[in-house]
């Protein structure tokens, strides 16, 4: 095993991580892979299905890649092409070449969705005889969706256990940056991984500074830091991200940095898209705006500096130089936090992850717990997000030099000296928080009255829904794609939204739906 994996031509060397997990899954066992964001997962199931016919001496062998969204599967697919490696997203319209190829089981890497697998044609095709025998591994990649989809979003991520009766003599490897003990056993279970070799690297991102504060609800306060470094660096302001929770956050922090740079400093060359430094990312940009940003973010002297975005800007995105990942209100959970801070550094060199976090979005029902706790530590920042995630990988001591805001206090060198991080905020803004203009608010105030009245109306669209069906042998939430539990996440958040993504894809998944229901709250609002 170990000479195949050797002999494969790489034009790069295999990390031990990498080796280990190919080596268990030549020797036919199921494998978890557990590694920190910019490692490398993907690489592992890139050379598998050489390796495979090297050792199962098949003339065939086909890698069946389960993948969350279609952005990263097209990624992948052209990430793949340059490297020389054919592959297929089925899910695209496809030439009668290109379809016979995949049926003939020619295709070494296929990238699916979970809804794919289940329904349609590509579902026969793995029963044919030829798929049975030349279907060596299923991925699943970014695994920790099955745990945190596959019950009330995406439910076809809960039947992903089923291949293992479909596909018997594959391999299963499930990849992930973020995943718990209890995590993984829940993965697994659903995977029916029972006995796997489990490959588990510390989640330890140790050229990352964090950096969290509670922050004033002013934009202007928080981001003047950045904006001068817009101003006085310009093409070479360091790559940053901003998260928000929301578009309308997105378009505020942007109107901003129109306003307060003007159009001599917001711009190299002439006023366009493609000229701006800073740049929006979320589901209704333009798909062209889009395209742009993912084809040429990742080049080093790519002319805009600052991407301001939701979640949407997220698994997949793989560049190396970003020095700055900010949130704008503490993300709604901690898994999310992982994935969206380890966009930073991923060339090893100095990076940033700051959050700004503001009271109303650390509550109950605006975050999960370990979020809440991570905001509020009075401890060493690494630590709390090491022993959350990988403690069987805890060093002894805790680090403490460019480690987070909370070990620099203890540090006496002068690269620890946080004070002089242009990011870190006076306490004397906090004040700002009552005197803020409301347009700089990032919610709005809600009584309890109007909450009951939005959830009487939804509750009356909820029953009317329901009248409409036999929800003897289905459930009605899924019938309709409302809930009474999706009814109340909604009424509790009411003062985050504002808009339609808001809605779409944070608690409803059908569009008419989350039209009709953006018009129930606006009506009350």
């Amino acid at each position: 095993m170990a000479a195949s994996i050797e002999n494969k031509q790489l034009n790069f060397e295999l990390k031990e991580h990498q080796k280990s997990a190919i080596a268990y899954l030549l020797e036919g066992n199921d494998v978890f892979v557990v590694l920190p964001t910019g490692y490398g997962k993907t690489v592992i199931y890139s050379i598998l299905p050489e390796l495979f016919r090297k050792v199962k001496k098949n003339d065939n062998s086909v890698v069946l890649v389960v993948s969350p969204l279609v952005a990263l599967m097209r990624d992948q697919k052209e990430q793949f092409l340059k490297q020389g490696i054919e592959s297929v997203y089925l899910g695209e319209k496809l030439d009668k070449e290109i379809c016979k190829k995949v049926c003939d089981g020619l295709i070494p890497i296929l990238l699916m969705s979970p809804e794919s697998l289940f329904s349609g044609v590509w579902r026969e095709t793995l029963s044919l005889p030829v798929y049975q025998k030349c279907i060596s591994a299923v991925v699943i990649d970014e695994a920790h969706c099955v745990e945190e989809w596959g019950k009330e979003f995406r439910k076809d991520y809960s039947r992903l256990g089923e291949l293992r009766s479909i596909l018997p003599n594959a391999v299963m490897l499930a990849l992930t940056a973020t995943a718990t003990q209890q995590s993984r056993k829940e993965i697994a279970c659903y995977l029916q991984m029972q006995h796997y070799k489990l490959v588990l690297s510390s989640c330890d991102r140790s050229n990352i500074f964090y950096f969290c504060q509670e922050a004033p609800y002013s934009l202007t306060e928080t981001f003047t830091w950045l904006i001068s470094v817009i101003q006085l660096k310009g093409v070479s302001t360091p790559k940053t991200i901003i998260y928000c929770r929301n578009i309308k956050a997105c378009s505020q922090i942007y109107a901003l940095f129109l306003d307060k740079l003007g159009t001599d400093h917001s711009y190299c060359g002439q006023p366009s898209s493609k000229n701006c430094l800073f740049a929006m990312f979320h589901h209704a940009t333009m798909d062209k705006n889009k395209r742009n940003i993912l084809d040429n973010f990742f080049k080093s002297d790519c002319k805009t500096r600052v991407i301001i975005a939701t979640t949407a800007f997220g698994m997949g995105i793989n560049v190396s130089d970003i020095r700055y990942v900010i949130h704008w209100g503490a993300p709604r959970s901690l898994n999310g936090f992982m994935q969206e801070s380890g966009r930073a550094g991923r060339d090893g060199n100095a990076a940033f992850s700051i959050v700004y976090y503001h009271n109303m979005n650390i509550s109950v029902s605006a975050t999960n717990v370990p979020m809440h706790d991570y905001c509020k530590l009075k401890l060493c920042r690494r630590q709390f997000l090491i022993m959350h995630f990988t403690p069987e990988e805890s060093k002894t001591g805790k680090i403490i030099h460019q480690c987070c805001d909370i070990c620099s206090k203890l540090c006496s060198c002068s690269d620890c000296n946080i004070n002089s991080f242009g990011f870190i905020l006076d306490k004397e803004d906090h004040t700002m928080a009552s005197m803020c203009d409301e347009s700089d608010k990032q919610y709005r105030n809600v009584t309890t009255q109007q909450r009951v009245q939005i959830k009487t109306a939804l509750n009356e669209l909820l029953y009317d829904m329901i009248s409409n069906y036999d929800c003897t042998l289905i459930n009605s939430d899924v019938i309709t794609g409302l809930s009474e539990k999706i009814i109340c996440e909604i009424v509790n958040n009411v003062h985050y939204i504002y808009d339609f993504g808001d809605i779409y894809q944070v608690f409803i998944y059908d569009k008419k739906l989350t039209d009709t229901v953006l018009t129930i709250i606006n009506n009350v609002l």
